[in-house]
C-alpha cells in the first residue's frame, strides 16, 4: 500500500496526510478493447490481496477499489509493483454508520449498496470488479445508468467471459476465481484475501501460467494446502528476467573485446624468414551492436474525461519514441513510461477522473452516470 510518512493538523484548523510520491500508472484500461494477460492479472491480483489482507487484519475495510486506486510502480529495480492508494471513504470495522451509501457503482457489492453489514469481502467483490475489467476489457455490468447498475449488482449474475468477449480464450479457471469473487452473498465468496490468493495460485498451475511475481510469499492457508502450493507453484529461478539477456549480451561482449585487445597487443616471436615475409596482421575488431529494445507500449492514461463509456471518447494509447540502441560493451536498461501520482489528503482524497463518480444516498433514478474515480461519502 501506499505508505504513509506523517498526517496531522494545521493551525488554521485543516488536516494534511505526507505520502510518498508515487512514480507510475493506474490500471485503467485505454481503450474499450484492451485487455491485460492472464499471468499479468494473477500477479497484479496477487498483490492487491496481499496489500487488502494487511488492511483486513488492520481492521479497515478499502471500500472503494476499482483500477484508478491500483498503481502500477517501479520500485526497487523492479517494474509492475501494486500500490493501492485512496482511502478516502474507507470504514474501520465496528465503527461503520450503516445505511450510508459511498462507493463507485461499477465497482460496488451488494452489501454496500443496499447498506448492511459488511467486512472485508466487500473488497473482493471490487477486486473481482477489476480483475473482470482487466481480463475482458470492461465491468462486468457496464451501463451508463446508475439504477441500472445497481440493480445488477443487487440482483443480475454476472456474465460470463465468452459473453463479455467471445474472441478471447480466457483461462476458465481463472474464470471460477474471479466469478466467485461475484458472488451476491458474502458467504458464498471466499473467506478471506488469503484463501482467495491459494485458490489464484491454483488456478496459476492448473493452467500452467508463469508469473514476473512468482517469488511472492505463498498466501496464509491450511499446512496440507501450502504444501501442495509450495511443491507446485512454478520456481521463481524460471521466471524470465526482462534485463537479464541484455546484461548477458553487454558483458560477453565487454570480454570478447578485451580478449582480442589483448592478444592483438601482445607480440609474436617469429623466425628471420617469416618476419620479412610476413607482418603481424592489425585487423581491426568492432562487436556488433546489441539490438534496440523495442517500444513498449504506454499503458492508458491517468485520467478519464466524466462521460460516458464509449469507444469513441477513449482516447488512444500512445507509442513512446523507440530506445536508442545501446554503445557496444554496454547494457540498457529500458523502463516503462511513468506519470507522476501524489495525493494529499484534507479529509477527502483527489478526485481522479473515469468511472461513474462515486455515489451518496438519495440516488435519482436513470441518472446517467460517468466512470469518474471520484471517491464520496454520505
Amino acid at each position: 500500500m501506499v505508505e504513509i510518512y506523517d498526517f496531522g493538523e494545521l493551525p488554521d484548523g485543516r488536516l494534511f496526510i505526507c505520502m510518498e510520491l508515487l512514480d507510475g500508472k493506474d490500471l485503467v484500461p485505454a481503450t474499450e478493447t484492451e485487455v491485460r494477460p492472464p499471468a499479468e492479472v494473477l500477479a497484479i491480483f496477487r498483490q492487491l490481496c496481499k496489500a487488502l489482507g494487511a488492511a483486513h487484519k488492520a481492521g479497515i475495510v478499502h471500500r472503494d477499489i476499482k483500477p484508478e486506486n491500483i498503481i502500477l510502480v517501479r520500485k526497487g529495480g523492479r517494474d509492475g509493483v501494486v500500490k493501492v492508494v485512496d482511502f478516502g471513504i474507507s470504514a474501520v470495522l465496528g465503527q461503520e454508520r450503516r445505511g450510508k451509501i459511498a462507493g463507485t457503482p461499477h465497482y460496488m457489492a451488494p452489501e454496500q449498496i443496499r447498506g448492511h453489514a459488511f467486512d472485508g469481502r466487500l473488497d473482493m467483490y471490487a477486486a473481482g470488479c477489476v480483475a473482470f475489467e482487466l481480463l475482458t476489457g470492461s465491468p462486468p455490468f457496464p451501463s451508463e445508468a446508475l439504477e441500472e447498475v445497481l440493480n445488477a449488482h443487487v440482483h443480475q449474475p454476472p456474465p460470463s467471459f465468452r459473453q463479455v468477449r467471445p474472441d478471447l480464450q480466457l483461462p476458465a479457471q481463472l474464470e471460477q476465481v474471479v466469478l466467485r469473487c461475484l458472488s451476491k452473498q458474502p458467504g458464498d465468496r471466499y473467506a478471506d484475501m488469503h484463501e482467495l490468493e491459494a485458490a489464484l495460485c491454483e488456478a496459476q498451475i492448473a493452467c500452467g501460467l508463469r508469473t514476473a511475481w512468482d517469488d511472492l510469499p505463498l498466501p496464509e492457508c491450511a499446512p496440507d494446502r501450502l504444501e501442495r502450493l509450495r511443491a507446485r507453484m512454478p520456481s521463481p529461478q524460471a521466471v524470465p528476467r526482462r534485463w537479464l539477456w541484455p546484461v548477458v549480451a553487454g558483458v560477453s561482449l565487454v570480454a570478447a573485446g578485451v580478449a582480442v585487445a589483448v592478444a592483438l597487443r601482445t607480440p609474436t616471436r617469429l623466425r628471420p624468414s617469416a618476419r620479412a615475409s610476413t607482418p603481424s596482421p592489425r585487423r581491426r575488431w568492432s562487436p556488433p551492436a546489441t539490438p534496440s529494445t523495442s517500444p513498449r507500449r504506454r499503458i492508458g492514461p491517468t485520467s478519464r474525461p466524466p462521460t460516458p463509456r464509449s469507444s469513441s471518447s477513449r482516447p488512444s494509447p500512445d507509442l513512446p519514441p523507440a530506445s536508442p540502441t545501446p554503445a557496444p560493451g554496454s547494457c540498457a536498461a529500458s523502463s516503462p513510461p511513468a506519470s507522476s501520482t501524489s495525493a494529499t489528503s484534507t479529509g477527502t482524497s483527489p478526485a481522479p477522473a473515469r468511472s461513474p463518480s462515486s455515489i451518496t444516498s438519495g440516488l435519482a433514478p436513470s441518472t446517467p452516470t460517468t466512470r469518474g474515480p471520484s471517491s464520496a461519502a454520505a
